[in-house]
């Protein structure tokens, strides 16, 4: 009777600790999409099951109990559990590989620290209830002493049931304990999509492996037999009831204080990447509004000067009529002048909005002074509500990063601008020459920055996907040859 109360208590414990290793998984990481939906829906039952299963008959099968503790199946030290745990973990890391996505060192991570914070747990409060269990014992040796009739008669029956209670205490308190520990380390470890980079998992999993090093230290000093004699490490060394728990109790502050960091530090980052996202957006204006005032000032000047044009040609008028001959040269001549000046005012390309006017002529400039040839067909979709601040950040940024890479390039650089609109579709293609080198990151399907700043570089294309993810559109792009073409799909609201 006692022993299936004990293995009912132990198979408790492990569906519970199953169930607590599978809510953090849920959401850190996702069933493989290969699995029919059947399988997925089974997959947090299947890790239970295993892990339920594997400790249960490492416990009980007397196979693999004579494997560990000899053909008398006797404990005779502490460091055979350490096999225990070292091969469900191996088992738990397999499965997991098996059925989950993501990368495997975040598999490997979870994994090894949901056992490595169930062991840390486990020893914050043993010492604990050790003392506690030998109060217990201490108060029915006394009953014992005093010669209470019903402790003698039932001594056996009173020590189980002291044991039992003892247990179920532990039980309740771990689950509760650790479930904490586990809701505190998933608040921390979900960023969303975002992977982890190396150096971020090596920061989070060095708290984990120093406290698994401390665990295996523990469990392989705990206890020992030799001869009829059992020795226990705290019992030989009481100081021990308080430093266990309290160096258990640190690894796990650091486990969770590490992850609480790195949040922050990625959480500052982001923030950091949104300023400069900003901060691109509010020079993009700085450099309108200074075209605007460029375009102001032109017309002031030449309405300041329109008198004294008007003044001139009168004079060559007079001289012309006079009879002078050169008049009729220098008529042409000074109209051409004033041609070029009332040119210079106007913009380089009409695109149907003064925004994306602004922003064009702009970039179109810039690539000239580079001896860039740049050719536009740019007409702005009047009619699908689109907003023109919205195309000038996407214009801005695509011409920026096409500009950069066509100045690399030595032998007749070029930029193609050109749009066209289907129902309510609008579509912008950029193209440009480049150099051919190309940095792609396969594991993320992104393009990767080559310069040494990669926080706040690489900010243009992301601004280029957050205006378009507002119209519910798409971003592509693709090489022919030396030519990098970015292809942009816009959905707006045909006006009525």
């Amino acid at each position: 009777m006692q022993g299936a109360m004990y293995i009912v208590l132990d198979l408790a414990e492990y569906l519970l600790r199953g169930c607590l290793f599978v809510y953090l998984l849920n959401g850190c990481i996702v069933p493989k999409d290969k699995w029919n939906k059947l399988t997925k829906k089974f997959t947090s039952l299947i890790v239970v099951v295993q892990f339920t299963v594997i400790r249960m008959l490492w416990n009980n099968l007397p196979a693999l109990k004579r494997f560990l503790y000899g053909e008398k199946m006797m404990h005779v030290s502490s460091k055979a559990s350490i096999v225990v745990i070292i091969f469900s973990m191996s088992i738990t890391i397999f499965i997991c590989f098996l059925l989950y996505d993501g990368s495997k060192s975040t598999i490997l991570y979870l994994v090894f620290t949901d056992y490595t914070l169930s062991e840390l747990t486990r020893f914050t409060l043993h010492s604990l209830f050790m003392l506690l269990m030998n109060g217990l014992i201490g108060i029915f040796n006394h009953m014992v002493r005093i010669g209470n009739d019903f402790v003698i008669r039932h001594v056996n029956e009173c020590m189980n049931l002291i044991q039992l209670i003892w247990k179920l205490l532990f039980l309740s308190v771990f689950v509760s304990l650790f479930s904490f520990i586990l809701k505190q380390l998933k608040k921390q470890f979900l960023m969303g999509d975002r992977k982890f980079k190396t150096t971020e998992m090596v920061f989070l999993a060095v708290p984990s492996i120093i406290g698994f090093c401390f665990v295996i230290l523990l469990r392989s000093i705990m206890y020992s037999v030799k001869g009829n004699n059992v020795q226990f490490l705290m019992v030989d060394n009481p100081e021990t009831y308080l430093l266990i728990p309290l160096i258990a109790a640190l690894c796990i502050s650091s486990i969770l204080i590490s992850a609480k960091i790195l949040k922050s530090l990625v959480k500052h980052s982001e923030e950091e990447v949104i300023l400069g996202t900003y901060q691109n957006r509010i020079s993009d204006m700085e450099e309108h509004m200074k075209d605007v005032e460029h375009l102001y000032d032109g017309i002031r000047g030449m309405k300041h000067d329109m008198k004294n044009y008007v003044a001139d040609l009168e004079a060559l008028l007079y001289g012309h009529n006079a009879g002078e001959q050169l008049c009729e040269e220098e008529i042409k001549r000074y109209l051409d002048g004033l041609c070029t000046t009332v040119e210079q005012l106007d913009m380089q390309c009409n695109t149907g909005n003064p925004v994306t006017d602004v922003v064009i002529s702009r970039k179109m400039r810039e690539a000239q002074n580079s001896k860039i040839i740049f050719d536009c067909d740019f007409i702005f979709p009047k009619v699908l509500q689109i907003s023109a601040f919205d195309l000038s950040i996407i214009l801005n940024n695509s011409l920026d990063n096409a500009i950069e890479a066509a100045k690399k390039v030595e032998k007749a650089p070029y930029i193609k601008v050109s749009s066209y609109r289907k129902s309510n579709m609008f579509f912008l293609e950029v193209k440009n020459s480049f150099d051919g080198n190309l940095f792609y990151d396969p594991s993320k399907k992104v393009l990767r920055t080559i310069k040494e700043d990669t926080l706040h570089h690489g900010l243009g294309f992301k601004n280029i996907k957050n205006c378009v993810e507002k119209y519910y559109g798409s971003v592509e792009y693709h090489v022919i040859e030396n030519e990098f073409v970015l292809s942009i799909m816009l959905q707006g609201m045909i006006e009525n």
